[in-house]
Order: structure tokens, then C-alpha cells, then sequence
């Protein structure tokens, strides 16, 4: 977006706006298992800026779905025998705030 003529912007945010062109909320791919709230926020910030309107960070950024994939190895604990393969609503500390969610059967190699 930074290189793109202020045309090509609108165009994207136009498209965006439509919704014929889709933004994942976590495009970087960033490690959210180690961030706190605030990095949380800081990694949907785009996001945020893109919606028209502006819980917990990823509610506050009109994130309504959340696909979760988490390492198949050791140190997860319980997380893919609970919840892997199955739809989950995940409400937040305050209560409320919540967002649907799946997380993949096999960890983040059958994602």
C-alpha cells in the first residue's frame, strides 16, 4: 500500500470495503503464543485501520472468526485433544467479547 499511487489505494480499499477482496486480520504470521494484549493489538493494526467502524484485541479490530493451529509437538498440553477439530465460540476474560473459532485436528501441519 505504501508504494501503490493513491489510485491503486482507493482501488484496494474500495475492493476491501466490498468485499471482493478479503485481508486476513494476522497477514504477518506472527507468533501470538508469546505476545501480550498489546503486541496483540499492535499485530491487527492494519486490520483495524481498514475497518470502517472500530473485548479483546482481535474483537476490537471487527475479527469475528479465528482459525488456530497450533504446533503438533510437545508443550501444548491438552489443546489438540480438546479442542483440535472441533468449532468453539472463545469469550474473552471480561466476558464480553467472543469470537467463533477452529482449531485444525492435527496442529499446524494439517492447517
Amino acid at each position: 500500500m505504501r508504494q501503490a499511487s493513491p489510485q491503486r489505494q482507493q482501488e484496494m480499499l474500495t475492493a476491501i470495503g466490498d468485499g471482493a477482496l478479503g485481508v486476513k486480520a494476522l497477514y504477518a504470521n506472527m507468533l501470538t503464543g508469546l505476545a501480550n494484549a498489546e503486541e496483540m493489538s499492535h499485530f491487527v493494526e492494519f486490520a483495524r485501520k481498514l475497518r470502517k467502524g472500530i473485548g479483546s484485541a482481535l474483537n476490537q479490530s471487527g475479527i469475528k472468526y479465528l482459525a488456530v493451529a497450533p504446533n503438533s509437538g510437545d508443550r501444548i498440553g491438552y489443546v489438540l485433544s480438546t479442542w483440535g477439530d472441533k468449532p468453539f465460540y472463545w469469550v474473552s476474560q471480561s466476558g464480553k467479547e467472543g469470537l467463533s473459532a477452529f482449531s485444525t485436528p492435527g496442529g499446524g501441519s494439517q492447517a
